[in-house]
C-alpha cells in the first residue's frame, strides 16, 4: 500500500476522473466558442489540457497558463500524446505576464472559486483584462451554489465515482465538502482507492477550498476590473433552464453560472 497527498495527485487523477465524470457539454461550449470568434485565445487554468487539447485539435491558436507545476507537465505530455503543438506557461493568473494580448480569455471548470478574497479575484480579472485586445472577451463557469447543500454544518464523505484505469485497477473516488458560510468557502477533500487486480490497494487524497459564488457579486466584480458582462447562461447549452425568468437564461434550477463579458476602456 501507498499513501500520497498534493497537487500530483489531483494531475494525476484528473483526466481519468473526468472522462467519467465531467460537466456536460463544456468542453464544446469553449471550444465552439473559440471557433466561432476565430481569435487568439488564451487559457488560464488549463490544468490538464482538458479543454486545450481540443481547442488545439481545432487548429485555434490557444496559449494555456496553470499555477500547477504538474499540471503544466501533464498538458504538455497530452499534448504531444496528441501530435500537437502549443504553448503552455507555469504562472498564476493573478500576476503572470505573457508579453502578448489575445482575442479571448477563458477559464474552463470553475478555477476562478480557487481565488478566495476579493483582493485575489480583483487581481485575477485584472490580470486577465491586461492580457486582452480593446473589446476582446473573457468567458468562464462558476457552479450555482446548492444553498441546501451549504446551510449544512458539515457534509459526510460520499463514494462519488468509481471507474477502471488504463491498468484495469477500479479506482472510487470519495469526496466530503464542509461549507464555511461566513467566508462563502466550501472546504473540499477528494480521497481515492485503487485496488489492482491483485488486491493491492494504493490510497491518494486531495485537499483544497472553493469561493462560491452569486451572479450579482461576480457582475460586480467585472464592472470594477474593466467588463461589462454580455451574457450569462444557466447551463452549456445556452438554454434557459426550468423556472428561469423570460428575460435571464439563469434561474433557481440551474447548475451552472457561465459568464460572457467584454473588455472596455
Amino acid at each position: 500500500m501507498s499513501y500520497s497527498t498534493g497537487d500530483d495527485v489531483i494531475a494525476r487523477m484528473y483526466d481519468g476522473d473526468y472522462d467519467s465524470y465531467r460537466v456536460a457539454g463544456d468542453v464544446e461550449f469553449y471550444v465552439g466558442e473559440a471557433k466561432r470568434r476565430g481569435v487568439p485565445v488564451v487559457e488560464f487554468a488549463c490544468g490538464t489540457g482538458r479543454v486545450l487539447v481540443p481547442t488545439l485539435a481545432a487548429s485555434i491558436d490557444i496559449t494555456g497558463v496553470d499555477v500547477s507545476g504538474d499540471m503544466v507537465e501533464r498538458c504538455r505530455q497530452n499534448i504531444a500524446a496528441a501530435g500537437l503543438m502549443g504553448t503552455i506557461h507555469h504562472g498564476d493568473m493573478r500576476t503572470v505576464e505573457l508579453g502578448r494580448t489575445f482575442g479571448l480569455a477563458t477559464l474552463p471548470f470553475r478555477p476562478f472559486q480557487h481565488m478566495l478574497s476579493i483582493e485575489d479575484q480583483l487581481a485575477a480579472l485584472r490580470n486577465i483584462r491586461r492580457h486582452l485586445m480593446p473589446g476582446g472577451t473573457l468567458i468562464f463557469d462558476v457552479f450555482q451554489p446548492l444553498f441546501r447543500r451549504i446551510a449544512l454544518d458539515g457534509a459526510a464523505e460520499e463514494l462519488d465515482l468509481e471507474r477502471t484505469d488504463e491498468n484495469g485497477a477500479v479506482v472510487r473516488r470519495f469526496s466530503k465538502a464542509v461549507s464555511h458560510r461566513w467566508r462563502q468557502v466550501i472546504d473540499v477533500t477528494l480521497r481515492w482507492e485503487i485496488e489492482s487486480a491483485d488486491g493491492t490497494i494504493e490510497r491518494c487524497s486531495a485537499s483544497f477550498e472553493m469561493r462560491w459564488f452569486v451572479e450579482p457579486e461576480i457582475r460586480h466584480l467585472l464592472a470594477r476590473s474593466g467588463f461589462e458582462v454580455e451574457t450569462v447562461y444557466g447551463s452549456f447549452d445556452r438554454a434557459p433552464t426550468d423556472n428561469a425568468p423570460s428575460d435571464n437564461p439563469v434561474g433557481p434550477d440551474s447548475k451552472e453560472l457561465v459568464f460572457v463579458a467584454t473588455a472596455v476602456s
